[in-house]
């Protein structure tokens, strides 16, 4: 097989062609991935595909014997991986801001980034995107005059060689054996090649090699009894970075800087160390499939309680409680039952007795509103309306505080909070006052949340404001109310794309076709019914 795909690649190069190329002589065309990976000897396939090599690159028809027998697994032909590093590639190509990239980089990336750490193919290309960017920069540097010695301007620009190549491991290799050659002494030389090699684990998806070289170079600087503090303030800046970018990456350099500063935290730093670690651990969360993450954060969330119990600090207290329930709601939210949920309430419920309005305005409202949304969450998966009322009591709280003019994105997403309990309470109530609210309640909300602004929320509160007219639209007669909400939802699908959020696109796409349905109906529009 090694043979076979050396000879693939000699072909392919012999004739100018990129794997891109070549995919092109194939009909149908196979992803750049897997023809990478036959190259490398790393697929072993069948003879189909190795017949239509031989015919798209003219090599010697006798290869084809040395397969015929071959016992090829099913997942040894392309796979969804090789769909989905195929998609990313596509998505770079269509993408006028992105930097130019060597074809076996590229593939490389699209490799790492496809295999299904993200919950969204759009999360997946921010990270690629960003990687790509650094190599580009790590590139163009290295063509630049330096101030620097020529060792480093040599290294990066053999590193660039490396990584242009696909071979982005042995790059950071070059890079360690660098750092092991310097003689002692050479502080700033050595805080350029850990610069270097921060960028190239950038590169190779390394964080945890990241934060290990950012602590070398805090260790070359930081004064003496000064390293947590010094530790911290990175960790600032890498989750800062990650979380307002949205770049995993980043979050997962802060989570290890965190844990790195956890391990050696003395007295008060305990408590900035795990409460550094629990919000990297729950942010990270919110992004990943599965549960994982959040279920750390938990755990460090009520380590963080144990250590600062309400008597002795109520403030930390306090917050830790908030930060627990925000965790154990989003956990909640995922699982089936109801135990995480009433978990959650009680938490909040008791931040509340030292997050009171008179001393911290604007805490307590954002615990009201987050309160708020888990009642109401909690609602929909209990009998009755006696949580859904809660909630709805919860979210006019916030919206004492939390007022348009003050804080007018946050007293949105409350005015969307609210609107979703009232949605939802007037689903089990007859008539449609609670209904006609919640319309009147994400209306607002549209008022601050706009597309240009905040596209993603505006999508959101767009499908919401469908759910409550396409509900009071069922109880009253006519057929206005059922044609907004079909607008709504459209809208929605407007920055809801299957490429960026699938799971929220296919939400809008069902929650339209159950609106459509009852207008259809009432109009006896079979088109309508069919579409």
């Amino acid at each position: 097989m090694d043979e076979f795909g050396r000879s693939v690649k000699r072909a392919r190069t012999l004739n100018g062609w990129g794997h891109k190329d070549l995919a092109a002589q194939i009909n149908p065309a196979p992803g750049r991935s897997f023809l990478c990976d036959i190259e490398k000897g790393k697929r072993d396939i069948g003879p189909v595909t190795v017949g239509k090599l031989i015919k798209a690159l003219d090599l010697d028809p006798n290869w084809i014997d040395r397969f015929l027998d071959a016992d090829v697994s099913p997942d040894a032909e392309e796979t969804k991986l090789d769909r989905d590093a195929e998609r990313l590639m596509r998505l770079a190509a269509q993408d006028e801001t992105a930097p130019e990239t060597a074809e076996d980089l590229l593939i490389s990336l699209a490799q790492e980034y496809a295999l299904g750490r993200y919950d969204t193919p759009a999360a997946a290309y921010n990270d690629l995107r960003a990687t790509l960017q650094v190599a580009a920069d790590l590139k163009a540097r290295g063509m630049l005059p330096q101030n620097t010695s020529d060792q480093v301007t040599t290294l990066m620009r053999r590193v660039t060689e490396l990584n242009d190549q696909g071979l982005r491991d042995e790059a950071a290799t070059e890079v360690d054996t660098a750092l092991a050659d310097l003689d002692a002494g050479h502080a700033a030389q050595k805080s350029a090649l850990l610069d270097i090699g921060i960028r190239q684990d950038r590169v190779r998806n390394n964080p945890a090699s990241a934060a290990k070289r950012i602590i070398a170079q805090l260790r070359l600087e930081a004064q003496p009894g000064g390293l947590f503090r010094a530790i911290h303030t990175a960790w600032e800046e890498w989750f800062d970075r990650g979380y307002e970018k949205g770049v995993t990456f980043d979050l997962t350099t802060a989570l290890h800087l965190a844990r790195a500063n956890l391990d050696h935290a003395k007295g008060i730093q305990r408590a900035q160390a795990l409460a550094d670690l629990g919000i990297t651990q729950y942010r990270l969360g919110e992004r990943e499939a599965g549960t994982t993450r959040l279920t750390q954060a938990i755990a460090t969330f009520r380590t963080f309680l144990a250590e600062h119990p309400r008597k002795s600090d109520p403030g930390n207290w306090a917050t830790g409680k908030n930060n627990l329930a925000i965790a154990l709601s989003t956990l909640g939210k995922r699982e089936t039952g109801t135990a995480r949920l009433e978990e959650a309430v009680t938490a909040y419920r008791a931040a509340l007795e030292e997050q009171t309005r008179d001393r911290l305005p604007l805490d307590w409202a954002a615990t009201q509103n987050n309160l708020g949304n888990a009642l109401s969450t909690l609602g929909e998966r209990e009998t009755g309306t006696a949580r859904l009322e809660e909630a709805v009591t919860a979210c006019r709280a916030a919206l004492e505080e939390r007022t348009r003019d003050r804080v007018p994105l946050d007293w949105a997403a409350t005015q969307n909070n609210l609107g979703n309990a009232l949605t939802n309470l007037g689903a089990r109530e007859s008539g449609t006052a609670r209904l006609e609210e919640a319309v009147t309640a994400h209306r607002a909300a549209l008022g601050e949340r706009t597309r240009a602004r905040v596209p993603l929320d505006w999508a959101k509160t767009q499908n919401n404001l469908g759910n409550a007219l396409w509900r009071w639209g069922e109880r009253e007669p006519g057929t206005a109310r059922l044609e907004e909400a079909v607008t709504a939802y459209r809208a929605a699908l407007e920055e809801r794309t299957r490429d960026r959020v699938p799971l929220d696109w296919a939400t809008s796409w069902g929650n339209m076709g159950e609106a459509m349905t009852v207008l259809a109906d009432r109009t006896d529009d079979l088109a309508m019914a069919r579409q």
